[in-house]
């Protein structure tokens, strides 16, 4: 468990130095604790063992997680030892640092040349992202009424005081979500990567710092308040099991976490970014190489531009625009591109796991290969064009003599070895018997047509990829003695 801070101010005690963003080892939080219980408690068992170390910040009911907030003086290892020493305990932990994954650099450089590089203008034509579609921004709030980000937000949350004040108190967060959210054709300041679709302030940092606790809490949060996106600009050394379950609590629901690799300048593993379930994001330059301080390696999963990116300032009403660098806006580009792909595939109000892994596979499949990250680097436009699995090709009616003109059939997508139907289109056939269709579900299927008295047809273990592909059928009529229905008879 780490805490969730900036690259200056760690602790108080420390507010005004810049830490070396290289750090590969876990920094404790010094007036947190954290604990699991093992079992229910009673009111007064669980007062007792808050007492014992300060009092209780916020629970976590869905983990039966609790974050503490100790008492002065008492240090993170002391309280640990106290709380283990009740029998309800099941782990008590410190809690830890975790860094945004961010380097500023505010010359002004006068392109957006990340939007250029990955297709962003041609991806623009098919879609620009969806209202339906809501993108959780777990950081330091935004900004709300920055001209250039004004109205583009659902209701948000402060995780840390338990309320609605997202306001962003130290400016890392509405640097991330310009990226993403920043209005287009306004004739304002930048143009977001999706701005057409929601955004979800969660703030899981005050003043800067926050914990990996918070950040579970924000998680969740996001994931029971609509989210279909979590973009988490934010990185620790160090992993927590309150975290990892959050994540997978996310996913399970059908959420896509996205999060920055770091900038480490190493292959050091950064957490959230390290868990399987996340999309993982280096950052790359105007070159299209590595970013110069981006973590990177085998671990990580995809890079998206991340350096000297334009993106929205802090400074008063109306606000400004800053260049800067990092993961963080790696992170929230991939963040906005899978926005717009969840806005493509569902349907309205719809969210669901195999969405979220298929957002997932699309913005993996669609790179262009670099050899410091698994993948290679997002190709925004390939990916919201290879959305659907586009089938078409013509259909024979044997020992049909009318006319094959708007006869309609059904094409159906069912589990190889069973009797289960994952999805079904409805094909009208042309003249000629053309005939086309789009799937949202890509994979190995046993592909079927059929309809009225047509004698089913296909082709068994199919693997269907996304883009177009082409089959043929040739159906038989059943109804030999033309009663309208295929029986014994026949």
């Amino acid at each position: 468990m780490l805490w969730l801070t900036y690259a200056w101010g760690l602790v108080a005690a420390q507010a005004t130095g810049w830490p070396a963003l290289t750090t590969t080892q876990p920094q404790i939080a010094p007036d947190r604790a954290v604990v699991e219980l093992s079992r229910p408690v009673t009111l007064g068992e669980f007062r007792a063992m808050c007492t014992a170390v300060g009092d209780c910040l916020y629970s976590i009911p869905e983990l039966n997680v609790h974050a503490l907030r100790l008492a002065p003086g008492l240090s993170p290892r002391r309280a640990v030892e106290r709380l283990r020493q009740f029998p309800w305990v099941k782990w008590a932990e410190p809690d830890y640092l975790l860094y945004p994954a961010y380097t500023p650099n505010d010359p002004l450089f006068p392109q957006q040349w990340d939007k250029a590089i990955v297709g962003a203008p041609d991806a623009w034509d098919v879609t620009k992202g969806s209202p339906d579609t809501i993108i959780a921004i777990l950081d330091s709030g935004v900004m709300l009424d920055h001209e250039d980000l004004a109205g583009q937000f659902v209701p948000g949350w402060n995780v840390q005081d338990s309320n609605t004040n997202v306001y962003d108190d130290f400016w890392h967060g509405t640097r991330v979500t310009g990226v993403a959210a920043a209005i287009m054709d306004n004739s304002k300041g930048i143009a977001g990567m999706a701005p057409a679709c929601r955004y979800m302030p969660v703030k899981v940092l005050k003043g800067g710092t926050g914990t990996l606790t918070d950040l579970a809490a924000g998680l969740l949060w996001a994931r029971d308040n609509g989210a279909r996106v979590c973009n988490v600009s934010l990185a620790s050394p160090g992993t927590a099991p309150q975290l990892e379950a959050a994540v997978r609590a996310c996913v399970a629901s059908g959420v896509v976490v996205v999060a920055g690799a770091g900038n480490t300048n190493d292959l050091t593993r950064q957490y959230p970014a390290a868990y399987s379930e996340v999309i993982s994001v280096a950052s790359s330059n105007s070159s299209d190489n590595r970013g110069w301080n981006s973590t990177y390696g085998s671990w990580v999963t995809v890079a998206a531009p991340g350096q000297d990116l334009w993106s929205t300032g802090l400074a008063a009403p109306p606000g400004e625009y800053r260049n800067s660098t990092g993961t963080s806006y790696a992170a929230a580009l991939v963040s906005a591109e899978a926005g717009m792909i969840y806005g493509l595939l569902a349907q309205p109000g719809e969210r669901a796991e195999w969405l979220a892994l298929a957002v997932r596979q699309i913005i993996e499949t669609n790179v262009v290969p670099k050899s410091w990250v698994k993948y290679g680097r997002v190709n925004v436009n390939s990916a919201v064009r290879n959305v659907f699995v586009d089938l078409s090709g013509r259909v024979t009616l044997g020992s049909w003599e009318g006319q094959t003109a708007g006869v309609v059939l059904q094409l159906q997508l069912r589990v190889p070895g069973t009797q289960t139907i994952a999805e079904t289109q409805p094909i009208r056939l042309g003249a000629d018997g053309s005939y086309t269709a789009r799937f949202r579900r890509s994979g190995t299927y046993d592909l079927l047509i059929s309809g009225g008295t047509w004698l089913r047809s296909g082709f068994s273990s199919v693997t269907l990829r996304r883009g177009p592909s082409n089959y043929d059928f040739t159906l038989v009529n059943g109804d030999v003695n033309q009663d309208n229905v295929v029986d014994i008879l026949d």
